[in-house]
C-alpha cells in the first residue's frame, strides 16, 4: 500500500516528456513588454530573454486587442514565419493566417473574419529596426499602429 505524497507535493505530477519540459522553459525565458494601443488599452508583447542565447529561432508573440501573433525570426538566413490567431467572442480561438517569408522583403497579410474583422498586419525591416504594424477594425473598432519589436 502507497502512502500519498505530503501537502503541497499532492497535486505535482511528473514531466517525463522532453517536449513538455522545452516548453516550460521557453515561458520562463520570455519578458514581457506593455505597449500603448490607443484608447487606453495596451498591448503585451512576449519576447525572448537576451540572456538565452542557446535558441537559434527567435519566437515573438503579440497581443493586440482580440488578436495573437506568433513570429518565429531566424537570424541565420532572415527567414520569418507568422501566425495570427483571432479570438472569437464567445466561440474560442481561430487561426487566420500562417505565412513564411523573408524579413528583408517584408511580409504583409491580409485578415478577415467576416463580418467581425478585416485589416492588414505587416512586418518589415526599417533600417536595423524590426518593426510589426497593424490595421484591422472588429466590429466597428479600429486598431492600428506599428512596433518596433527588436534591433538588428
Amino acid at each position: 500500500m502507497s502512502a500519498a505524497a505530503p501537502f503541497p507535493y499532492r497535486n505535482i505530477a511528473t514531466i517525463n516528456d522532453p517536449n513538455e519540459v522545452r516548453a516550460v522553459l521557453k515561458t520562463l525565458t520570455e519578458i514581457p513588454e506593455y505597449f500603448d494601443i490607443g484608447d487606453g488599452e495596451q498591448g503585451l508583447l512576449l519576447k525572448p530573454d537576451p540572456a538565452s542565447k542557446d535558441l537559434a529561432n527567435r519566437e515573438y508573440k503579440i497581443s493586440i486587442g482580440p488578436l495573437e501573433i506568433v513570429l518565429d525570426f531566424d537570424p541565420s538566413n532572415w527567414s520569418v514565419s507568422v501566425s495570427v490567431r483571432f479570438k472569437v467572442p464567445f466561440d474560442g480561438t481561430v487561426t487566420l493566417a500562417n505565412i513564411v517569408g523573408n524579413l528583408k522583403e517584408g511580409i504583409s497579410l491580409k485578415i478577415g473574419y467576416p463580418p467581425i474583422l478585416g485589416g492588414i498586419v505587416g512586418l518589415k525591416l526599417n533600417g536595423t529596426a524590426v518593426v510589426f504594424s497593424w490595421d484591422f477594425t472588429v466590429l466597428g473598432k479600429q486598431y492600428k499602429g506599428e512596433k518596433v519589436l527588436f534591433n538588428i
